[in-house]
């Protein structure tokens, strides 16, 4: 059975403000643009498994290729 949360995010609130912790593997984010969604998953769920993250436009991957430049984790 799927666990469904559905937290509010306040004006220029972050999905790391909210505290939430990924349990099951295939889970889904929705949140409007810039709220952090694609920072969250490789900050917080890469640390311990193995992430694809699929991005629909060629901006976006140039954004998380340079926001992730240093960090080794992150290819």
């Amino acid at each position: 059975m799927p666990i469904i949360t559905e937290p509010e995010l306040a004006e220029n609130e972050y999905i790391t403000d909210l505290g939430i912790e990924i349990r099951h593997a295939l889970t889904h984010l929705q949140a409007p643009t810039g709220r952090g969604k694609s920072t969250f998953i490789i900050e917080e769920f890469a640390k311990t498994n193995k992430v694809i993250l699929v991005c629909p436009v060629k901006v976006q991957v140039a954004q998380i290729a340079s926001d992730f430049k240093d960090n080794k984790k992150v290819q």
